[in-house]
C-alpha cells in the first residue's frame, strides 16, 4: 500500500494536481526535527499515513496558500505540528492535527508571503 500512495502521490505531482513544494516542505521538516529529537526520522516517515497525508491531504490545492513560498512554508510548518504533536503527544494521527492547524494558518501565509509588485502603488 505504502508503495502504491508514493507512486499516485508522484503521479499527482507530474501532472501538475499537486504543488511538489508541500510533500517535500513536510517530509523534510519531519525527517531534520525527528533527527534532532533523536528518533529515527525514517520511521516516522513511514508510519501514521504520512505519504497519505502529504500527497493527498496536505497537497490539496484548495487549501494551501497561493504563492510557492506560501507552499513551501506551509509544508515546513505541517512537519513541524506533526512532529511536535506526535513526539511530545504520542498520537499516531498528528498529522491530520497539524493539517488543519496549519490550514487555518493559511491567510496570514498568503498576507505576508506574497510577491510585492515592483514599481506600482501600494
Amino acid at each position: 500500500a505504502f508503495v502504491a500512495l508514493l507512486l499516485g502521490g508522484l503521479i499527482l505531482i507530474l501532472r501538475g494536481y499537486v504543488d511538489w513544494r508541500v510533500p517535500v516542505g513536510l517530509f523534510g521538516a519531519v525527517a531534520v526535527f525527528m533527527a534532532c529529537l533523536g528518533q529515527d526520522p525514517l520511521w516516522h516517515l513511514l508510519t501514521g499515513g504520512v505519504v497519505l497525508g502529504a500527497f493527498y491531504l496536505a497537497g490539496d490545492p484548495v487549501t494551501n496558500p497561493i504563492t510557492p513560498w506560501g507552499r513551501l512554508v506551509f509544508g515546513i510548518g505541517v512537519g513541524l505540528c506533526f512532529g511536535i504533536i506526535r513526539y511530545y503527544g504520542q498520537d499516531p494521527d498528528a498529522l491530520f492535527f497539524a493539517i488543519l492547524l496549519m490550514n487555518g494558518l493559511v491567510p496570514l501565509l498568503n498576507r505576508f508571503l506574497r510577491s510585492r509588485r515592483r514599481g506600482a502603488a501600494a
